[in-house]
């Protein structure tokens, strides 16, 4: 049979199976089995992570390092779109991540990059009506209700929720979470909060988010991050290779000669 796919950064790295999280055996994610899409996540409140099922209606864009996709029409419509919006996205503060966080939230193509006011409004009264919502809806009551019947099952008691989001043109009810920090660690839960240490709960994917760049000239980057908590396996001649002092050449004679007289003048 069809079976969901794990879509994951390069800078994640993976401590076990997520398997059982994505089919929904885990204790308190018995819901994740029927939702179209699972995202990781930006928030750093472990506690909002619980009481909000993942800080959703928390205005933090939901990351997309980590993704689990269930192969259906809704999740390919879903996918389809955020390809067409990507394609334009990298212009004035927009990435192929804040396409994807406005797309879940029912906004317009270009709701950040290229909108004015009138048109996010009008777009939000089509989005209303697309929807079946009252006129006088607020756009944060449009973003999604928590799901009693994910894909046509009903709410498991003690799980996580999944939401019913509307998305004009895809799906009147695509049916997304959001994965626990304690177990899809973001860089500033896992390696600043440190979670994991005060719970006892490691997780099953680390992701370098809230980390300095991975830049040649940038000694603390998410490598470091990674090696650190010995997530990084690496030859130690390469390591050591990225640590090592490159060796000044000696300075020929000839050309300390010629400075020479320079020097006494200006002693």
């Amino acid at each position: 049979g069809q079976r969901p796919v794990v879509v994951s950064d390069v800078d994640v790295a993976w401590l076990s199976d997520p398997t059982p999280m994505v089919r929904g055996t885990l204790p308190g994610l018995a819901d994740f089995a029927h939702a179209d899409l699972l995202a990781s996540s930006d928030c750093v409140s472990a506690e909002w992570d619980v009481e909000d099922d993942g800080c959703f209606h928390t205005l933090i864009d939901r990351n997309t390092g980590v993704l689990v996709v269930r192969p259906n029409d809704k999740s390919a419509a879903f996918l389809g779109e955020w390809a067409e919006r990507t394609a334009g996205a990298f212009q004035a503060w927009e990435t192929d991540q804040t396409a994807f966080d406005d797309l879940l939230r029912g906004r317009r193509r270009g709701h950040r990059r290229s909108s004015t006011e009138a048109e996010r409004e009008a777009w939000l009264q089509r989005k209303k009506d697309y929807c079946g919502l009252p006129p006088t809806t607020s756009e944060e009551s449009t973003m999604g209700q928590r799901s009693l019947r994910p894909n046509g099952v009903p709410h498991a008691t003690g799980s996580r929720y999944l939401y019913d989001v509307c998305i004009p043109g895809v799906s009147r009810a695509f049916t997304f979470g959001i994965m626990p920090v304690s177990l899809v660690a973001n860089g500033h839960t896992f390696f600043v909060q440190q979670l994991q240490t005060q719970t006892g709960v490691q997780p099953m994917a680390v992701h370098a988010t809230y980390q300095f760049g991975d830049l040649a000239d940038c000694a603390f980057g998410k490598r470091e991050r990674f090696r650190e908590w010995g997530l990084w396996r690496v030859p130690d001649d390469s390591l050591l290779a990225s640590l090592a002092v490159p060796e000044v050449a000696p300075e020929p004679d000839r050309a300390r000669a010629a400075r020479a007289p320079a020097r006494k003048a200006a002693a």
